[in-house]
């Protein structure tokens, strides 16, 4: 990263962890879950568990699973989310059709 400080550029190292921010799926399913809360509810997001997580390039789609519960306000569809692995940033919440 360069950086500008009185006319000069500095260089900063690198100091990402070498996995990224979300390393593995553990990571991925628990930011998942605790950026889903705010947006469909505690119940509504606990009630798709367990969620898969699964690495596509550098990003991590993490899906919940449906169940046969008549209180799950999805219409049959998981919950999706896409976090990238090596910032953390959430790039896409979706459900699924």
């Amino acid at each position: 990263m360069l950086t500008m400080a009185s006319g000069l550029a500095m260089a900063y190292p690198d100091t990402s962890p070498t996995g990224g921010y979300v390393p593995n799926a553990e990571v991925a399913r628990r930011v998942a879950i605790e950026f889903l809360i705010p947006i469909y509810g505690n119940d509504e997001v606990r009630q798709e568990m367990p969620y898969s997580a699964i690495l596509k390039g550098d990003v991590w789609i993490v899906r919940g699973t449906v169940k046969d519960l008549p209180s799950v306000v999805h219409f049959g569809h998981p919950l999706e989310i896409w976090i990238s692995r090596s910032t953390g940033q959430v790039m896409r919440v979706e459900v699924e059709n």
